[in-house]
């Protein structure tokens, strides 16, 4: 289910934002979404029936070893929920959301626009501001 499901979600989150190009975006293709640059990427092997979902927050700003700390601890909070991971880029050191998104049954791309947003919304001040 999981290639055939990909296609379907991503094809109707195209239309949603107004993306032409679906074929680019399945094959992980970057969007921007707001101030945001965001890419899916199919799931393989055991974990064929997620997405997961990559957001660039861009540059962290500041201290960067305070920037670090809070990231670590936003982490530490956030993966012992089982929901995002925050971490930093290895090539470029931008900040990153990163999350999995279930192609199940209620998968759509309108349930994939709101999480996407919801998971960028709820990271909330912190992480806003220590990423430019």
């Amino acid at each position: 289910m999981g290639t055939q499901k990909f296609a379907s979600v991503l094809k109707e989150f195209s239309q949603l934002v107004g993306f032409e190009e679906f074929d680019a975006l399945a094959k992980g293709a970057k969007l921007k979404i707001d101030d945001y640059v965001v890419s899916f990427i199919p799931g393989a092997g055991d974990d064929e029936d997620n997405l997961r979902v990559y957001v660039d927050l861009g540059p962290l700003v500041g201290d960067a070893a305070e920037g670090l700390r809070t990231l670590m601890e936003l982490n530490f909070m956030l993966s012992a929920a089982g929901r995002l991971v925050v971490c930093t880029h290895p090539t470029t050191h931008n900040v990153f959301l990163i999350f999995r998104y279930a192609l199940d049954q209620n998968a759509s791309g309108q349930a994939l626009l709101d999480t996407t947003l919801r998971s960028i919304s709820e990271l909330g001040y912190e992480v806003q501001t220590l990423a430019a």
